[in-house]
């Protein structure tokens, strides 16, 4: 108890530090949530091209495949690409030269070139596969409608892509289940997270500097006698 309100007691006698230090972080915290730009994440949900396995297991007979070959449905014929060959088509390099060249990133991330661009536009660039088993692909900006177009223009190209590489006759690639919309909430900053580790620190650090700053008075007072 007499411990207590030892601690109490230096505590009272330097609180002033302790609020100075609490309020100097928290204007910290305010001003640089006040001036990061705000970012905004657009999302739109691929199903994996596993699904269509079944339907190629129906062509998979020579007989079937010779007559597709020469019938106006031979655009089913072929074999379905795997989520990993999408998800590294969406993630390549050329797909995003083929987004920034069409979207005119160029300008708009006011870039040197149209490899800095596709570079930029990488960076901003999110593609996972979900618990769901379908494939996510997100974009981050500053704009939420840029972000949106950019999201449906990867998906767009896709297909393009596929042409340039024959990878598979199959069309589209993917299915689309939703279509990737603007979203004006902004993923970042996160205010309420940023505050809550503000004030935690706050508090924590400025108790540990009530302490920090005894002791070191204390020891000086030693080393003086």
């Amino acid at each position: 108890m007499e411990e207590i309100k030892h601690y109490l007691k230096i505590f009272k006698s330097k609180w002033k530090i302790f609020l100075c230090f609490f309020l100097f972080l928290q204007i910290i915290t305010g001003i640089k949530l006040i001036l990061s730009p705000k970012i905004y994440k657009s999302t739109t949900v691929l199903l994996p091209p596993e699904i269509f396995i079944e339907k190629e297991k129906l062509f998979s007979s020579p007989i079937i495949t010779k007559f597709l070959e020469h019938s106006p449905f031979r655009g089913l014929k072929g074999i379905s690409l795997s989520s990993s060959v999408v998800i590294s088509m969406l993630s390549s390099r050329r797909i995003s030269e083929m987004v920034a060249r069409e979207m005119g990133l160029v300008s708009y991330y006011k870039t040197k070139s149209l490899k800095d661009a596709s570079n930029c536009v990488r960076n901003r660039l999110q593609v996972v596969p979900s618990r769901n088993f379908t494939i996510m692909v997100s974009v981050s900006d500053t704009n939420p409608v840029m972000a949106a177009k950019i999201t449906n223009c990867y998906i767009k190209n896709l297909d393009k892509l596929n042409d340039e590489l024959k990878l598979t006759l199959t069309k589209p690639v993917v299915c689309v289940l939703d279509s990737a919309i603007p979203v004006y909430t902004p993923v970042l900053p996160r205010v309420r997270l940023t505050w809550g580790i503000s004030m935690f620190i706050g508090l924590f650090g400025g108790v540990f500097l009530v302490f920090g700053l005894h002791y070191l008075q204390q020891s000086w007072k030693k080393g003086g006698n």
